[in-house]
């Protein structure tokens, strides 16, 4: 299943991330690096994204010199291990 692990890649290495907003994007990166995405019909869904694609691209040459790639520090093992070792403490725990 895709969940987004090859845009985090990419933006872990600097990359500032234009996607869509659907699949598991919304839950990855803010809304100003996603661009509208249609799922209602294929043929206007994708001359729809194209447009989405190209205006967000074009509003960020034209208008945005400080854009930088997002933090993705919370998506990293470094941040998330005490989480998981919190939650696995706990599930033991629970166990007794």
């Amino acid at each position: 299943k895709f969940r987004g692990l090859s845009g985090l890649e990419a933006v872990t290495c600097g990359c500032i991330p234009v996607v869509p907003n659907r699949l598991p994007y919304p839950e990855l990166f803010e809304t100003k690096y996603c661009y509208p995405s249609y799922n209602e019909n294929h043929e206007k869904s994708i001359n729809s994204e194209a447009q989405g694609l190209v205006a967000k691209i074009q509003q960020w040459v034209t208008c945005d010199d400080s854009l930088q790639a997002p933090s993705v520090e919370s998506w990293q093992w470094s941040t998330l291990r005490f989480k998981y070792l919190r939650l696995f403490n706990e599930a033991m725990t629970s166990l007794d």
